[in-house]
């Protein structure tokens, strides 16, 4: 993942003349504070976005970035995060194949170096490393970030970061909670049921999809005209959809029915993925280390 500057960001030399992307990596090399200000200068959370997307895309995870102010507003004060208000973040999104283009080919390369390799949760070690590596390369080209994962912890067990409202402020998501409800509804319908949780439904994805974590820019502000907060997703509209969609996922959420509530583009998990899903947690090295001794070339190389 060293290579992760897109082409399309190649940037003016001194001279005024046009110099590739790999070019420009060697100047960062030598002077990264020249590569950042370049960077930044035609637009922050453009440019390090499309950085982001060209190393996270080919492996079936998206990004979307937000400021650490549209956050806080939507949390209570336990929640929120200590950074300046126009911190810049991404959250991070997993698509349907990121089993196929993530998971397996992380196991793979474990296997390959490794044959007695194992691991008790495969999903989260490969989210730990892509987000390690991530975090790795970023530093090195002269940035400070923080990285969380949706199953990061606090030691009262209260998450680091709610996921999912990082989501729905940058505009990847809908979120859904019976709080936004009538009253009427919230009464015939989740009646003493206070601690329901809500749920984040995908334009694109529905349902089949995950919120990985958020990525945060470390003394890195931008300003309002260059990030617009971006219009609430209104994906469902009818409280009694919505209140129905909540139910589901509450009460069903192992039948899958919930992520169809809104079929999107129609792309979901594969069948080997929510097999993965539904086996039992302790089960599940097995699962994925016979699908990668079944169905890889484990002599394939590994970046």
């Amino acid at each position: 993942m060293a290579d992760v500057v897109p082409e399309a960001l190649a940037v003016n030399g001194s001279g005024g003349e046009q110099i590739s992307v790999l070019e420009e990596k060697e100047l960062f090399v030598e002077n990264n504070f020249l590569y950042q200000e370049k960077l930044l200068a035609a637009g922050y959370n453009e440019n390090i976005g499309a950085i982001l997307s060209s190393a996270l895309d080919p492996i079936g995870l998206d990004v979307h970035p937000f400021m650490i102010g549209w956050y806080n507003k939507k949390v209570g004060a336990k929640f929120r995060l200590e950074y300046p208000e126009d911190t810049l973040a991404f959250v991070i999104i997993s698509g349907p194949d990121v089993f196929e283009k993530c998971i397996v080919p992380y196991v793979t390369c474990q296997l390959q170096e490794n044959p007695d390799f194992r691991t008790e949760d495969p999903l989260d070690d490969s989210m730990k490393h892509v987000f390690g590596v991530v975090k790795e390369d970023l530093q090195i080209a002269g940035f400070e970030v923080d990285t969380f994962h949706d199953f990061d912890l606090h030691p009262s067990r209260r998450p680091k970061v709610l996921v999912q409202t990082a989501a729905h402020v940058a505009g990847a998501v809908q979120y859904l909670h019976k709080t936004y409800l009538p009253e009427k509804i919230q009464r015939e319908r989740f009646f003493e049921k206070s601690n329901l949780s809500g749920v984040a439904i995908h334009p694109t994805y529905g349902g089949w999809y995950a919120i990985r974590g958020v990525v945060i820019f470390r003394d890195l502000p931008v300003y309002e005209q260059k990030l617009e907060q971006p219009q609430d997703l209104q994906i469902f509209n009818n409280p009694e959809t919505i209140a129905r969609v909540i139910e589901l996922f509450a009460y069903n959420w192992q039948n899958n029915e919930w992520r169809n509530m809104h079929p999107g583009s129609g792309f979901k998990y594969s069948d080997d993925f929510q097999k993965y899903l539904d086996t039992e947690p302790a089960q599940r090295w097995n699962f994925v280390k016979n699908y990668c001794l079944n169905h890889v070339n484990l002599q394939q190389t590994c970046h």
